[in-house]
């Protein structure tokens, strides 16, 4: 570190470094410090030159420099090498090469009485491996003598067979739960009172798309602009499941939302609205702002589970149950399954699960 960054004069780092014409460096302060008759002479080879003929040594300049920040970071680095003993080392930049050489030593003196600690440890772990090793080879003996015959390990095929293990295990695991648990009370249907009038439904009250325009057959009542609609129950308690069949429907939103969403006008499906929203090619959860969702499969059906209670509501991707995103809340009101719908090609349908 210290090759070429210190004045032979002064034996400190270079500052302002200049260069003689017969090749020698120093300090410009060193070097007028010996003038010669008239002239500067050199103080190593005593070769007389005219002092506009001296040079900034940039090299020197740039050693020096480089120098300097090394001795910094040494400053920063005194408590790696006993801060907490009585000569801990101080390292200033403006410490001298033969003060710097003697601050190197003493960290090098900590540096290996922490070494030879450590090599005091693995001594005596390697002395215990030793002694272990010798006890094994004399259960080995002891295994001979008594005649008991050592069978390895066998090699076992891990290929599963077709049948009931083929499938999403998980998936149907979590049926089999879910028809024990019974966590759907009842069938998951839409209210028509609460459809929009520029929505259509099946006569079954499970698919739901845009229409063309207003279903006069719909008893009237207070609507805003959001094509949306609720489920015919509503859950203040328990938990619950219901899956809605997404597959090409480019614009949805599917979740919950207390009753009296229904009668805001000019809201749009945030506000008092748990639910996820895809919108042509993005995928989002309307937290505020919206949190985007990057799903590498698109969901052809979402799955929605309702834990009352504990205030979370959870969605999945229902083909194969992974995890989208998960709501937590404090619940206070009855809570409906929530449908909004722009899209006329592809309704949302309602799942009946049936076991």
């Amino acid at each position: 570190m210290l090759s070429g960054a210190v004045c032979p004069l002064c034996l400190d780092f270079y500052r302002n470094p200049v260069k003689s014409p017969c090749g020698h460096s120093f300090c410009r302060s060193c070097l007028m410090q010996h003038p010669g008759q008239g002239q500067l002479q050199c103080p190593q080879c005593e070769q007389a030159f005219a002092q506009s003929s001296v040079r900034t040594d940039r090299s020197r300049r740039r050693r020096a420099d480089r120098a300097r920040q090394q001795v910094r970071r040494l400053t920063e680095e005194q408590a790696l090498f006993g801060e907490q003993g009585a000569g801990a080392c101080r390292i200033q930049p403006s410490s001298s090469m033969k003060e710097v050489a003697e601050m190197y030593k003493e960290m090098l003196r900590n540096k290996l009485g922490s070494l030879q600690k450590q090599r005091e440890h693995l001594d005596r772990c390697q002395g215990t491996e030793e002694a272990n090793r010798v006890e094994l080879k004399d259960m080995r003996s002891n295994v001979k003598w008594s005649r008991v015959e050592y069978q390895g390990p066998k090699t076992l095929s891990v290929s599963l067979a077709l049948g009931e293990f083929s499938g999403p295990v998980q998936y149907t695991v979590w049926r089999r739960m879910l028809k024990e648990i019974k966590t759907v009370p009842v069938p998951v249907v839409i209210d028509p009172k609460t459809a929009h009038p520029h929505l259509s439904l099946s006569a079954d009250c499970r698919r739901l798309h845009a229409a063309s325009g207003k279903q006069q057959s719909r008893r009237p009542c207070r609507f805003g602009r959001c094509l949306c609609a609720l489920g015919s129950e509503g859950f203040t308690s328990g938990t619950v499941y219901w899956e809605v069949k997404v597959r090409t429907n480019w614009e949805w939103v599917i979740g919950v939302a207390p009753q009296a969403i229904v009668g805001l006008k000019g809201r749009g499906p945030e506000g008092r609205v748990w639910a996820l929203r895809r919108s042509g090619e993005e995928y989002s959860a309307l937290t505020s702002p919206h949190t985007p969702l990057h799903l590498s499969v698109k969901p052809q059906k979402i799955g929605v589970y309702l834990d009352y209670q504990a205030g979370q509501l959870s969605f999945y991707n229902a083909d194969d149950m992974s995890h989208l995103y998960t709501f937590t809340e404090t619940f206070s009101e009855e809570l409906y399954p929530y449908f909004y719908t722009g899209c006329k090609m592809d309704p949302l349908k309602l799942v009946s699960l049936r076991f």
